[in-house]
């Protein structure tokens, strides 16, 4: 996300912060006829790979053990985070279980889920595009 804080240094100059989340901020000084005119651009937002559109079945997790979802889609170890991550945006997503499960667990495998890291039926827009 951009956060923009401007002041008009003179009124033919415009000093802008730029702050992006990720980032620190960056001072640009512009024309104020180049500031109207200009286009702010989207934040970069990382797509995963797909590495199934069907969810993935786990068995065998336990209560109170950290495991880490693959957001990126490159992982081996599906639906786990194997650190093929390294060198892009994305991060695994780290998360517990409160209770040792009784039945698998469907994790999802197309990386659209908005209930990470459990299957939505997300899968199932892809499929039919």
């Amino acid at each position: 996300m951009l956060a923009r804080v401007c002041s008009a240094a003179s009124l033919s100059r415009v000093s802008c912060r730029i702050r992006n989340k990720s980032s620190a901020a960056k001072t640009k000084t512009v024309d104020a006829e180049e500031q109207s005119t200009s286009v702010e651009t989207p934040a970069f937002v990382p797509v995963p790979i797909i590495p199934t559109t069907e969810p993935l079945k786990v068995e065998g997790l336990r209560a109170g053990k950290k495991y880490y979802w693959c957001t990126c889609g490159l992982s081996m170890k599906q639906p786990f985070c194997d650190n093929s991550h390294k060198g892009t945006a994305f991060k695994p997503r780290a998360f517990i279980l409160k209770d040792t499960p009784t039945e698998p667990i469907m994790f999802c495998g197309c990386k659209q889920t908005k209930h990470a890291p459990f299957c939505d039926d997300s899968h199932l827009a892809l499929e039919t595009k």
